[in-house]
């Protein structure tokens, strides 16, 4: 019975239904372009430092956003050289 009326309901607009995984694809799509972007951009803050400044390596300000690979910049920056230095390389053989 259930599936009966599913298919008269089908029948009787099947492009609305076969549009439903084009729309939600767009959707998925966007999304993950939005969240890929906002991972690398801006750069510097944007937006309304209502109470003084973003904190140094937060992304997220007051009114205002920057991206959180920007903002972490100096902290990644200093874990890969330790990382480097300690676990990969020997300085005493690369400087010998």
């Amino acid at each position: 019975w259930v599936a009966e009326k599913a298919g008269q309901k089908f029948t009787a607009r099947p492009m609305l239904y076969l549009t439903i995984p084009i729309i939600a694809g767009l959707l998925n799509w966007a999304t993950n372009r939005l969240a890929v972007w906002m991972i690398f951009n801006p750069e510097s803050f944007v937006g309304l430092p209502v109470i003084g400044k973003a904190r140094e390596g937060e992304p997220l300000g007051w009114f205002g956003w920057q991206g959180i690979v920007p903002s972490k910049v100096r902290k990644m920056g200093s874990d890969i050289v330790d990382m480097t230095l300690n676990e990969l390389l020997d300085v005493r053989v690369l400087f010998s």
